[in-house]
């Protein structure tokens, strides 16, 4: 396994247009990406572009302005990409 394929990133807004472009650029380098999204509904969209099967996960974060919104979905991650707006 190389270096990029343990890796794994947070990018919040990922259904965001900068969000979800920097998605698809880490899963094409092999890495593990976690997304925030306002919705679940919005997240299916990113599931079917990217078929990226278990390397992709998204996280329901309802407020960004929260921090605590955020503590379970930066746990494990070597990474994070904040690119929601608030």
């Amino acid at each position: 396994m190389s270096a990029s394929t343990s890796q794994k990133a947070l990018i919040t807004g990922a259904t965001s247009y900068i969000g979800a472009h920097i998605a698809q650029q880490l899963l094409e380098k092999g890495w593990y990406v976690r997304g925030t999204v306002r919705s679940q509904t919005k997240a299916q969209r990113l599931h079917v572009t990217f078929k990226a099967g278990d390397r992709f996960e998204t996280v329901e974060v309802k407020n960004v302005q929260k921090k605590e919104s955020f503590t379970e979905a930066v746990k494990g991650v070597n990474y994070v990409f904040h690119v929601a707006s608030g």
